[in-house]
């Protein structure tokens, strides 16, 4: 039994001419023109047989070969199919559940045939693990389009597309229905050209420059030296020097665990008081054996205190 049973009845659209890995060539009956219902067109589901499933593939091109000046159409028919699946089908011809990948490749010669209905919910049913519907299948508007939420969002993936083609729509329907079936989670946008600020509603924070607000802990040195003295702050002044020292140390004061924060720097992302590194500053200058020393922090206790 080689799955000839699950697909007897189906209509044949052409037979396979070449194998390269899950990328097949099938060469197309011509006899199929294009307002034929089982003609292939770009995203068809379509299948074929193995020794001992019935593999399913989507077709991702479709050209005429040495076609003549007189009849266009005349030449030979091809299409481009990458499998994505198969389903296993014992010798007593039960089929089982649709699985990504593929076990055993067809081989040459053997046909290409249409898919049904049964097929297309075969293959598209809804996971058993967590998903989103996001829509319906293009073949056919009665069954839902799923997305597996672990799957998608735990790793990269890209939507494409040409402008205008509905990519920024796409992103919202997907993450509107991963939100509608998960209230609690939480998604943080990117948005730099500002086009989705309207589509969440009141379910979006928007954070811009006006709203935006960063604890001064979390600024690195140079950025704290930029707040402190403006975009002209030299690093190697000696405020910047006192900063550098006093800073991890007032880190390691808020954290009340002195020996855990030796590996404190300026830049570790770790809160800390200004009255912390105020008190710092007064007892170093208390220190000081020349009054004259005592400019540069009186003016780091300025910027600070201001």
């Amino acid at each position: 039994m080689d799955g000839s049973q699950a697909i007897a009845t189906d209509v044949i659209v052409g037979r396979i001419i070449s194998i390269i890995g899950s990328q097949i060539s099938a060469q197309l009956d011509k006899s199929r023109g294009t307002d034929d219902p089982n003609a292939l067109q770009i995203g068809t589901l379509v299948k074929t047989k193995t020794p001992h499933s019935v593999a399913y593939g989507v077709v991702r091109s479709l050209a005429i070969t040495d076609p003549s000046k007189d009849d266009p159409a005349g030449g030979i028919q091809k299409a481009e199919i990458t499998l994505i699946g198969e389903v296993p089908v014992t010798p007593d011809g039960k089929m089982y559940a649709f699985r990504r990948g593929m076990a055993r490749s067809p081989s040459l010669a053997r046909d290409i045939y249409s898919t049904s209905s049964q097929d297309l919910a075969r293959v598209y049913a809804a996971p058993s693990l967590p998903s989103v519907k996001v829509g319906v299948i293009h073949q056919d508007t009665t069954l839902p389009a799923h997305v597996l939420t672990d799957e998608l969002l735990g790793k990269h993936f890209g939507i494409l597309g040409t402008t205008g083609s509905g990519k920024s729509c796409s992103v919202v329907l997907i993450l509107r229905a991963i939100l509608d079936q998960h209230p609690n989670a939480h998604v943080v946008m990117l948005d730099p050209h500002n086009e989705y600020s309207q589509a969440f509603g009141e379910r979006a924070e928007v954070l811009n420059t006006d709203t935006l607000v960063l604890p001064y802990w979390l600024l690195n040195f140079d950025e704290l030296l930029e707040v402190l003295f403006g975009a002209q702050a030299d690093e190697g002044s000696g405020e910047a020097a006192i900063l550098a020292e006093l800073i991890p140390l007032a880190k390691r004061d808020h954290l009340g665990d002195p020996e855990h924060g030796n590996h404190f720097t300026a830049d570790t992302p770790v809160p800390y008081k200004f009255a912390d590194l105020i008190r710092r500053l007064d007892d170093a200058m208390g220190r000081l054996d020349k009054p004259e020393a005592a400019g540069p922090y009186r003016r780091v206790r300025q910027r600070l205190t201001s």
